[in-house]
């Protein structure tokens, strides 16, 4: 499987390449520091996934996968960020993005959520998970204990 990795910190991703190229399925094809860069890489390289940082010079890493997505290209987006609000991760996936990983998260866990993305599925890690839940509870769940609201018979 083939990767672009995208994200304006040097070093950080000097250190994903070595996370990622240890495994022996996984080979990264291209790296930038910016999302217009990013987006002439994965169209030009076609890789299976893309992981991007949220914010990023030029292009941010939801108009990346946005721009993937509406071209129709099967390269999947997963973002690496230190950003885990939910209203972030909202836009993120409504924009195309299919698995977000926090920084925070450990390498096995961006690992998974890698594999799982280039297998056509949705990934979100451990600590991203319960901020959109909590998003979508507070939009369609009684709390607990209380009668469910009925609309007039």
């Amino acid at each position: 499987m083939e990767v672009v990795i995208a994200d304006p910190e040097v070093i950080f991703r000097e250190a994903l390449r070595l996370l990622i190229e240890k495994e022996p399925e996984w080979t990264v094809v291209g790296e930038t520091g910016d999302g217009a860069t990013c987006l002439d890489l994965a169209r030009k390289l076609e890789p299976d996934v893309v992981i991007l940082e949220v914010r990023m010079p030029r292009l941010s890493g939801a108009e990346v996968a946005c721009t993937l997505r509406d071209e129709g290209t099967p390269t999947r987006c997963l973002i690496l960020s230190t950003e885990t609000r939910s209203s972030m991760v909202r836009l993120g996936l409504e924009s195309g993005v299919c698995g977000w990983v926090s920084k925070q998260s450990s390498s096995d866990d961006l690992l998974k959520g890698l594999a799982v993305v280039a297998a056509d599925g949705t990934y979100l890690s451990a600590d991203v998970m319960p901020t959109i839940v909590a998003s979508v509870s507070r939009c369609s769940c009684s709390p607990r204990g209380s009668p469910a609201r009925r609309s007039p018979s």
